[in-house]
């Protein structure tokens, strides 16, 4: 790999052009002081000092927002992202997405805009729970080829409708784009639709709804949301997809206490890209204790929170 491309790798806000023309005026030296040019092939061992001069040629606007840390090394980091906020800029939204938090969170290990956060994950606005950043390209890569491969487990919580039998069970259906719209269906008629599976087992039975963990082999989007609504159970909350696998029209809100839909990510496993040790981050749901109380007036006993 030339210099110029590894140091892109690892000062994602710095432009390719701008770090090659760094290197090129001198502002990469091996740790002997010697000059490298952009061309230089990396050899294991190497050892670079970069000198930046020059502002990033990027980096997210850094808001000042809390952020709650779940896990956190010099290569990752791990926040619980709460119900409500999206996971980064998109469209006319610039602002105030969890991205910018952890942006400020970054810029105060390192001069502004040095540390990149590497998202190789999303949830949906409406969901919470774990999600998982990285800090280093090398991180980035091996996080994101252990989500390609399908050697990661996340684990989910689901507050559903209705009383959902047996007690566990299996969704398979292939996922894919609605022909109305751009949502998500499991029906006949999908587009490109993919191979997907939800295991589901029951947690809490209260009366008109049912708390679920789902553990996802695949990471279709709304998976969860599509698979449960075409077994009749949607959601609770869920402002899109019906019972009967179509879609709310016009779009319901939220009619729970939470004002969001019943969906938490509750722990996500993996293998440490750097040092390859299994790690496990666990998410404690937040507001759950408020939805289930909404329900627990249908049942007589039982617990009354969920960790």
């Amino acid at each position: 790999m030339r210099v110029d491309t590894f140091l892109h790798k690892h000062f994602r806000n710095h432009s390719p052009a701008r770090l090659s023309r760094t290197a090129t005026t001198g502002g990469v030296t091996l740790d002997d002081g010697a000059p490298v040019g952009p061309r230089r092939r990396v050899t294991e061992g190497d050892t670079f000092l970069v000198r930046l001069c020059d502002p990033p040629d990027w980096a997210e606007e850094a808001e000042d927002d809390p952020l709650d840390v779940l896990y956190e090394d010099p290569w990752l980091l791990a926040v619980h992202k709460p119900a409500g906020v999206i996971c980064h800029p998109t469209g006319a939204t610039t602002s105030g997405t969890l991205l910018n938090r952890i942006q400020a969170h970054l810029d105060r290990q390192a001069p502004r805009g040095l540390l990149s956060p590497g998202i190789v994950h999303r949830l949906d606005g409406a969901t919470s729970g774990v999600l998982l950043t990285c800090k280093t390209g090398d991180a980035h890569a091996g996080v994101c080829w252990q989500f390609e491969d399908r050697q990661t487990r996340k684990a989910y919580l689901a507050l559903v409708e209705g009383d959902v039998r047996p007690d566990a069970g299996c969704c398979s259906a292939p996922i894919g784009r609605r022909l109305d719209s751009a949502l998500m269906t499991c029906g006949p008629n999908a587009r490109r639709a993919k191979r997907s599976r939800t295991d589901w087992q029951v947690l809490l039975r209260m009366g008109d709804a049912t708390l679920l963990r789902c553990d996802l082999h695949t990471g279709r989007n709304h998976q969860i949301r599509v698979h449960l609504a075409s077994l009749g159970h949607p959601v609770v909350g869920d402002a899109f997809y019906a019972a009967d696998g179509g879609l709310k029209w016009p779009p319901g809100e939220c009619p729970n206490p939470a004002r969001r839909h019943a969906l938490h990510a509750a722990s996500l496993s993996f293998r440490h890209p750097i040092t390859g040790a299994p790690l496990t981050v666990r998410c404690p749901p937040s507001d759950f204790d408020v939805l289930l109380a909404a329900y627990r007036s249908t049942t007589a006993a039982g617990p009354t929170s969920v960790t």
